[in-house]
């Protein structure tokens, strides 16, 4: 018996990994985030933090990585939206 439950997540993955495998289009990888390493001394252990400088939310620079890995996730979305939508009918042309 088939679990009909089941086949929209399996079509989800694969259009997924459609999208992975073809560069989502246009936009073919999310931005990276630059390295700028802070090291911090805690009782003689120390520990170096790459990514600190996110904290600070008004840096022009993490706003530009923010909003460029908003547009990226927008996109991927699109596509995979428009992907799954072509990928099953809808329940009134299944007859």
């Amino acid at each position: 018996m088939s679990d009909t439950r089941s086949t929209p997540s399996l079509v989800a993955v694969c259009a997924f990994a459609l999208l992975v495998a073809t560069g989502a289009r246009g936009q073919s990888a999310p931005p990276k985030a630059p390295i700028r390493p802070v090291t911090d001394d805690y009782f003689g252990t120390k520990v170096v933090d790459n990514y600190r400088y996110f904290e600070n939310l008004k840096d022009p620079g993490v706003q530009q990585w923010m909003k460029a890995q908003a547009d990226y996730a927008r996109h991927v979305d699109s596509e995979l939206s428009h992907e799954l939508s072509h990928a099953h009918p809808e329940p009134s042309t299944l007859a």
